[in-house]
């Protein structure tokens, strides 16, 4: 019975203190998204994203919450979505759709640097987070479209129903509510990450994405670490790219192969539970995400097997120093090229 206690503490502890960090990070997105709401400058704001969220039937209005995604954090895009709301109606195909974009492109600087430090170009990394974000919003709202399912509007009970007549007061009391539940959210995603952790949900995870990395071209030894950062988040997996790559034990296409599928589809679980409780479906944010995140390095994989190493650095890669294979774990870090 201690050793439960303990371990709620724990987990209240670590969550309040997750929740502090984000709490610094929303409020000063909320305020500057109530500003420019209160001075009209939403509209303008929203018709520069209007071409492209077109393309993935998305009102114009929710791309300064993909924007926000992509600068901040999710929680950031989270903090943005209650202000545009009260001007947009949503169906749960759009949310998913919107909710999947932001999984694939969010936090751009910060993460896009941890894919520089490992070896692969931040440059091209953005683009790749950008470019697939969108394809991936095109793919499933034409799915969803196509097949005239997830059309009801999206209802998100948890969400205080913003006032847009409603004085700053009224804004921040609901504000306040909307933060509160993100923490009960917080606190529940952690209790069920630890819970299937226990379980073995990560190791049966592991065994069923390990074989599919080695088809699509990563080697032997880049496979467990990709599969740490499609479970854990970038930041787990990337580090641990960049010790490898430290030792020398990763060539230098199973970095960049390895990085980009993490940099599409990192913490499969815990970031989608986010997207779902703000009213997206799993059918795109789980099973959509990972299947066309196989697909695009699928393809980029055959297109870099294809380079000499000199092309493959001047476009792809960054200018951290990746040494070649050690002759005994070359091998293991070679696969099959993907066909």
């Amino acid at each position: 019975m201690s050793a439960f206690l303990t371990a709620v503490q724990r987990l209240i502890r670590d969550s309040l203190r997750v929740w502090w960090v984000l709490l610094r990070m929303m409020v000063p997105i909320m305020i500057a998204v109530k500003v420019a709401a209160e001075m009209g400058a939403i509209p303008y704001i929203a018709a520069a994203f209007a071409p492209v969220m077109d393309l993935a039937g998305l009102p114009a209005e929710v791309g300064v919450v993909w924007a926000a995604a992509c600068l901040t954090t999710i929680y950031g895009a989270a903090a943005v979505l209650p202000t545009v709301l009260p001007d947009v109606s949503l169906t749960v195909a759009q949310m998913t759709v919107l909710g999947t974009m932001i999984l694939v492109a969010h936090s751009l600087p910060v993460e896009g640097r941890v894919c520089q430090r490992a070896g692969a170009g931040i440059i091209f990394q953005t683009l790749l987070r950008l470019g697939a974000g969108l394809l991936f919003g095109i793919v499933l709202n034409a799915v969803y479209s196509g097949l005239g399912v997830l059309q009801e509007p999206v209802t998100i009970s948890w969400l205080p129903e913003a006032d847009p007549d409603a004085g700053w007061m009224g804004w921040a009391a609901d504000s306040a509510v909307g933060l509160g539940w993100i923490y009960l959210i917080i606190l529940a995603i952690m209790a069920g990450m630890a819970l299937l952790d226990a379980v073995g949900a990560n190791r049966l995870l592991t065994r069923l994405l390990s074989p599919l990395l080695r088809v699509m071209g990563i080697g032997e030894k880049a496979v467990p670490l990709t599969v740490i950062g499609v479970l854990l988040g970038i930041s787990y997996g990337g580090g641990l790219i960049i010790r490898e790559v430290e030792r020398g034990g990763l060539s230098r296409r199973d970095v960049l192969l390895s990085i980009s599928f993490m940099a599409l589809c990192h913490s499969l679980i815990e970031d989608s539970l986010i997207i779902m409780a703000l009213g997206g479906h799993w059918s795109g944010v789980i099973i959509g995400r990972l299947v066309l995140t196989l697909v695009v390095i699928a393809v980029l994989a055959r297109i870099i097997h294809r380079m000499s190493d000199e092309t493959l650095a001047r476009l792809f890669l960054s200018r951290v120093k990746i040494p070649d294979p050690a002759p005994e774990t070359a091998a293991a870090t070679s696969a099959p090229t993907a066909r």
